[in-house]
């Protein structure tokens, strides 16, 4: 995996410490995959946090042990929780701002919320991360709005865990 990080030249000969240091971060993420990511889902997620096509050193010496460990928590239990608990372990746990594992999981909540019918992360977007004052109708036709447009714009590949009603 990662072939094309392989053949740069800061992989083959790095001259600063954070070549080493990125090289070490790409192995951790390989590790986690070639030991966890079995699925379809688990590799459309993988590969939209660690994509092919991120080659450049400073991508991956920013990418810091406990996105990776969140990542692999992630994966390890993507079928056996709801993408909803997850996505609420990983705001509970980070300290950062949204991170792209975030919105993954935030498509796929609603992609529950489509395929189950269960409303739990719609009453509490709702309920809990709207503005004071927004109207029950305007915090749900924002929610749809803004997940619609995730799918539709950045996580096409998503869609396939959409049922058909």
């Amino acid at each position: 995996m990662f072939e094309e990080v392989k053949k740069q030249e800061w992989w083959n000969k790095p001259g600063m410490m954070g070549h080493i240091s990125a090289r070490k971060q790409v192995e951790k993420v390989e590790e986690v995959i070639e030991k966890y990511v079995k699925t379809d889902l688990q590799w459309a997620v993988a590969n939209k946090v660690f994509p092919q096509s991120r080659i450049d050193d400073s991508a991956w010496w920013n990418t810091t042990d406990k996105e990776i460990a969140q990542f692999r928590y992630v994966i390890k239990r993507i079928h056996k929780e709801t993408a909803y608990q997850l996505l609420w372990y990983l705001q509970k746990n980070t300290g950062y701002l949204k991170t792209e594992l975030m919105r993954i999981m935030e498509v796929l909540a609603f992609i529950e919320v489509q395929n189950t019918k269960q409303d739990v992360y719609l009453i509490n977007y709702v309920k809990d991360r709207m503005f004071y004052g927004v109207t029950k109708e305007d915090a749900t036709s924002r929610f749809f709005s803004y997940h619609f447009g995730l799918l539709k714009e950045k996580y096409q590949e998503f869609k396939i865990f959409l049922k058909e009603k």
